[in-house]
């Protein structure tokens, strides 16, 4: 069930609006009053609704809306900013209709979102942030140990990764990864063989 304000479009009836002394046809069907019992509907037509529409936003300018002075029924706070018609989760899609402030709501997201992310984690074999983070960089820590190692042991060393390192760092940084700079010399000579005529005079 959805929340009060909520409208939906309903052109294909053949509804007149309910204003009094308008016989123009419905063509929004408008949210009220919402429990969990159930909502209370109006259909107006498109003229009624943009004037209540506007009635709105001259209230809230005026600071005179009554939403802007409602009670929090979670803080049990008045005049907090944006209080809104809002549902609590965990009883439902069809349970009470709470009147929330935005720092209530905020908290409870935070909690929902966090109370996931445990979950996930759990899933995983973790039991907190911290042990997964840590899991990560270990786990990163000996890629770039089996990468280096690949390196010395002359594994990956390909034309590509020569071009690469070629642009990306000086000559005394890729030679550093070599036991015998003719190597290096001999991989940017094969790298070159592969590009045309104005990449070969780069290289």
């Amino acid at each position: 069930m959805n929340l009060p304000g909520n409208t939906r479009d309903i052109t294909k009836l053949s509804i007149t609006c309910a204003r009094e002394n308008c016989d123009r046809k419905a063509t929004i069907r408008v949210q009220g009053e919402t429990d969990s019992f159930g909502a209370e509907f109006e259909e107006l037509c498109e003229t009624c609704y943009a004037q209540d529409l506007a009635n709105e936003a001259a209230e809230r300018a005026a600071g005179t809306h009554w939403l802007q002075t409602a009670h929090c029924d979670w803080c049990k706070k008045s005049g907090q900013p944006d209080v809104r018609h809002t549902r609590d989760p965990d009883e439902g899609m069809g349970g009470p209709v709470y009147l929330v402030c935005s720092a209530c709501r905020n908290r409870r997201d935070d909690a929902d979102a966090a109370e996931y992310r445990f979950e996930q984690l759990r899933k995983m074999g973790y039991s907190s942030e911290e042990e997964y983070e840590a899991a990560q960089q270990e786990a990163e820590d000996r890629l770039w140990e089996d990468e280096d190692e690949a390196r010395h042991l002359n594994r990956i060393w390909t034309p590509e990764l020569a071009r690469q390192w070629a642009r990306d760092a000086s000559d005394e940084a890729i030679l550093g990864y070599c036991y015998d700079p003719s190597e290096y010399t001999d991989l940017l000579h094969a790298a070159a063989l592969e590009e045309d005529a104005s990449r070969a005079a780069y290289y």
